[in-house]
């Protein structure tokens, strides 16, 4: 049942350290290169738990979403990928994400729903 609300997040997180680390020992191209395919491969699980009704809303979607703008970014814009700092740009993220999804889904529990949302997570 954890892994059925929290599976996708997880994986976000590790993927987006995974793909820093990585960076750290690439070259220019080859941090391009695996910017695009991870930021392809992550965005083709965001629709599947999009399809699946993993997100508990919009805002849900788009907290996640952000995580692959902040890859497609850093991989394109940043030029020096030396250092550590991503992992507190990653606990930021796990705070924001996890915070939100934690409220949200004690709210769902207790029946309390003033966006109107519908078992899949999206308002009808």
């Amino acid at each position: 049942m954890v892994l059925r609300r929290w599976g996708f997040t997880l994986f976000l997180l590790l993927a987006y350290v995974a793909v820093f680390h990585l960076w750290g020992v690439l070259d220019r191209g080859g941090i391009l290169a695996v910017t695009l395919v991870a930021t392809g491969i992550l965005l083709g699980f965001f629709f599947r738990a999009w399809k699946r009704g993993y997100f508990q809303n919009r805002w849900d979607a788009a907290a996640h979403a952000s995580v692959l703008l902040d890859l497609i970014l850093e991989g394109t814009l940043v030029r020096d990928h030396s250092g550590y700092g991503f992992y507190l740009c990653a606990a930021a993220f796990a705070l924001v994400l996890g915070g939100y999804r934690t409220s949200r889904l004690r709210r769902t529990r207790a029946g309390w729903n003033p966006s109107g949302a519908t078992a899949e997570g999206f308002p009808s």
